[in-house]
C-alpha cells in the first residue's frame, strides 16, 4: 500500500456505525466525530474520553489550568510510552533543548494516523504539547480541518520531523536538511511504538523529506502529502485551505473504506 496522495477529493462515508458502549448525548457526539471508532478500546480513562468529546475546542491550551490538567494525563496507558520517548529524548539532548510532549487527548500508541509537521513553534513551547489545542492559528487551522474532514483525534497522533524547538525564543527559523537528519532517529523510534498505524500525513516540505524513511520502515502504511496548515499558506490565496482538506478527506476514506488514494 505504497500510496502517496496530494489532492484527492474523497468523501467521508455517511451513516457509518460507531463502536463502543456510549449512550445518550455523548453517544451522539461520539458518532458525529468518529464513525467506526471504538473509543473504549482507545482510552482506559472514561473521564479523559468524556473531556475530549465534550470540551474539545481550538486554543484550549492558552489556559494554564488546562495545560496543567493535561500534564496530569501524560501517564495514561495510551500515551505513557510516548511520554517516555520524549523523556528519553530530553535526557539525550540535554537541558538546553526543548521538546514538547505528545498530546494525551490524541490516540497515542493506538493511533492509526501519524501527522508529521516541521518543528515545534513558540506556542508548543509555552503549553508543553504538540497539540491542535495550542493557542495559535496553525493549530486552530489543523483542529478545524480535521473536524471538517471527519477525522477523530482519537485515531491520530501528531509529531514533528524535528522534535525540538529550533527558534531563538523570539522567532522560530525554518528547518534545514541537517535538522531533519538529526530527527531521523527519533522518528524511527516513534514509528516502532505505533503498531496500529495505517497512514502518515506529511504536512509541509520539511516533513516530506521523511517519506523514504517511513516507506522503508512501514511499507504497508499509506503516505499522504499535504501543504502545511500555517496561516501563511492557508490565507495566501483562495483554494489553499481546500487543498489541505482534500488530502484529509482522502485519508478518511483510506482508513474507513480501505480504498487506495489516487
Amino acid at each position: 500500500m505504497d500510496q502517496i496522495a496530494a489532492g484527492y477529493r474523497g468523501v467521508v462515508p455517511a451513516g457509518a456505525r460507531c463502536g463502543g458502549g456510549l449512550h445518550g448525548p455523548l453517544a451522539d457526539r461520539y458518532h458525529d466525530v468518529a464513525p467506526q471508532v471504538n473509543f473504549s478500546a482507545l482510552y482506559s480513562s472514561p473521564t479523559l474520553l468524556k473531556q475530549t468529546l465534550e470540551n474539545d475546542s481550538p486554543r484550549l491550551l492558552g489556559n494554564s489550568a488546562a495545560c496543567e490538567e493535561r500534564r496530569e494525563q501524560l501517564g495514561e496507558p495510551h500515551i505513557a510510552p510516548l511520554t517516555a520517548l520524549v523523556r528519553d529524548l530530553r535526557s539525550e539532548r540535554g537541558p538546553d533543548v526543548w521538546i514538547p510532549d505528545f498530546d494525551p487527548w490524541d490516540g497515542g500508541v493506538n493511533a492509526e494516523i501519524l501527522f508529521l509537521l516541521e518543528a515545534p513553534g513558540g506556542r508548543a513551547v509555552s503549553s508543553g504539547f504538540i497539540s491542535r489545542n495550542n493557542p495559535d492559528s496553525t493549530a486552530k487551522n489543523f483542529f478545524e480541518l480535521n473536524r471538517e474532514a471527519g477525522i477523530s483525534r482519537h485515531r491520530t497522533v501528531t509529531w514533528n520531523v524535528v522534535p525540538w524547538y529550533i527558534g531563538t525564543g523570539k522567532k522560530i527559523r525554518g528547518a534545514k536538511q541537517s535538522d531533519v537528519a538529526e530527527g531521523v532517529d527519533a522518528l524511527r523510534r516513534l514509528l516502532s511504538l505505533l503498531p496500529r498505524l495505517k497512514a502518515v500525513v506529511l504536512l509541509g516540505r520539511p516533513a516530506e523529506r521523511s517519506a523514504e524513511l517511513i516507506r522503508s520502515l512501514k511499507p504497508d502504511v499509506g503516505i499522504f502529502i499535504s501543504p502545511h496548515p500555517s496561516p501563511l499558506f492557508v490565507n495566501n490565496k483562495p483554494g489553499n485551505r481546500d487543498r489541505i482538506l482534500a488530502v484529509l478527506h482522502a485519508v478518511a476514506v483510506y482508513l474507513d473504506d480501505g480504498h487506495p488514494a489516487v
